[in-house]
């Protein structure tokens, strides 16, 4: 029997539900546990997805509740360190299926995606658990009032909120849904929990920029700390929108608008309450041609994962990593090909010119690659695909090829067309390194590609 399934004839089995793996030297282990068993209940509390489970799994005293894959059902009484772990690694981290987004937003990108990608893809997921346990963004419309109670009593903390607006009618034209409206409502209650929140907007020219953009900064403001801070990020708009709404992308003119805006909103917070709170995400200077703000700005970089900050974060880890270095020893000329998108080339050239006035032997030619797939619009690199790649690197020379992490999935070596690594290598017929975005890490993984590791 395959250590990660159970037998279909066992009554009630949900895989959903089941251990996958077993940590060494755990509790898990001294009781036996093995992969395939289910965790039913802790202290007779059914156990419905891993919050619940982090939730009472944390106590001195416990009363685990086991059907093991034989089917036969046991409680355990254990004792432990307050805080200690069991050990267990489930086979999803939700135990049932994540909640779907029943929202019909103005600018959703999956509604922008062409046929015929693979079915994840076209999931969208709107799920508060995400939130909590990935740093997935949610818009508080889908969450039961069960689930909101529970996020209160369990206190999960942070979570990460898609608000767009807090104008009420202005927020249910753009998300179409009817409870769309009750946004600041339900984060004041979440505030007033202590549970602290990151907001998210996606801004769209004319419709919830300028003035409204004011206004909602101004009310999340109002829940600050809890609300610890606030990305505004550009809409996104591929060539496959046919079908939808018509929009208008940010421009050069109208993201230096939004930059101002937000900036000024940043002083005052700033001086009232010595953090920036709001930040305008990289595209926006890159596309108003202004250079970067600096460290300070970003506090830290709250929103990192949202795009801000992320490519003054590589300079700052990169530059002064590479000045520390000493020559290359051993190393004759070396030609590298970097590929990236159009937001991030300008800083690769920058990253290529230094790096050849360190090692004169190391010659890093940085290529665009244009969006095709979606439509030239599409800039970042994580939304570059197999395809584009391939047919834009063919004939580039015998140089080894590095290209950003992003451009592949977070838990597989595939990019968004299902391109394996080693189907880009075949076809470019020589080696192709995915370089991870902080700038240390890049530093040593390009010293790897330089010495043939």
């Amino acid at each position: 029997m395959n250590p990660y399934e159970r037998p279909e004839s066992i009554p009630g089995y949900s895989a959903l539900r089941g251990i996958r793996d077993i940590r060494p030297d755990s509790i898990a282990q001294e009781l036996g546990l093995e992969p395939g068993d289910e965790v039913l209940a802790i202290n007779g509390d059914p156990i419905g997805d891993v919050i619940d489970y982090q939730y009472h799994v944390g106590g001195s005293e416990l009363s685990l509740h086991i059907r093991h894959r034989g089917g036969e059902e046991i409680i355990y009484d254990i004792e432990k360190d307050l805080g200690e772990d069991l050990g267990l690694i489930f086979e999803d981290p939700l135990l049932d299926r994540e909640r779907t987004c029943k929202n019909k937003c103005l600018f959703c990108f999956i509604d922008q995606m062409p046929p015929g990608m693979r079915e994840s893809l076209y999931i969208k997921d709107d799920d508060s658990r995400l939130s909590f346990l990935q740093g997935n963004y949610i818009t508080l419309t889908n969450v039961s009032e069960e689930d909101f109670q529970r996020m209160v009593d369990y206190k999960l903390s942070p979570i990460n909120v898609s608000v767009h607006t807090t104008n009420p009618e202005l927020r249910r034209g753009l998300l179409k849904h009817p409870n769309s409206g009750k946004i600041l409502e339900q984060m004041t209650r979440l505030a007033e929990a202590g549970i602290t929140m990151n907001a998210q907007i996606v801004a769209v020219p004319g419709i919830n920029d300028g003035k409204e953009l004011v206004r909602t900064l101004e009310e999340l403001s109002q829940l600050y700390p809890q609300v610890a801070s606030v990305a505004i990020v550009p809409v996104g708009l591929t060539k496959y929108r046919d079908h939808l709404p018509e929009l208008s992308p940010f421009d050069e003119t109208t993201s230096a608008e939004l930059i101002d805006l937000v900036e000024a909103f940043a002083a005052t917070m700033m001086e009232a309450h010595g953090t920036h709170f709001a930040y305008p995400s990289d595209e926006f200077y890159l596309m108003a041609d202004r250079p970067l703000p600096p460290e300070e700005f970003y506090d830290g970089y709250p929103q990192y994962e949202n795009g801000v900050g992320l490519l003054r974060s590589f300079a700052q880890e990169f530059f002064p990593a590479l000045e520390k270095e000493g020559p290359l020893e051993g190393v004759g000329l070396t030609e590298i090909t970097l590929a990236t998108g159009a937001y991030a080339a300008e800083l690769f050239e920058k990253v290529a010119e230094a790096v050849g006035q360190k090692w004169p032997q190391i010659h890093i030619t940085v290529r665009t690659i244009e969006n095709e797939f979606f439509g030239t619009m599409v800039k970042v690199a994580g939304l570059i695909t197999g395809k584009d790649l391939l047919a834009q690197l063919k004939g580039h020379g015998a140089s080894d090829i590095i290209i950003p992490r992003v451009m592949l999935r977070h838990d597989k070596l595939i990019t968004l067309d299902d391109y394996s690594l080693e189907d880009l290598e075949d076809q470019l017929e020589v080696s192709v390194t995915p370089m991870e975005n902080d700038g240390e890490v890049f530093l040593k993984q390009l010293k790897e590609v330089i010495h043939g590791g």
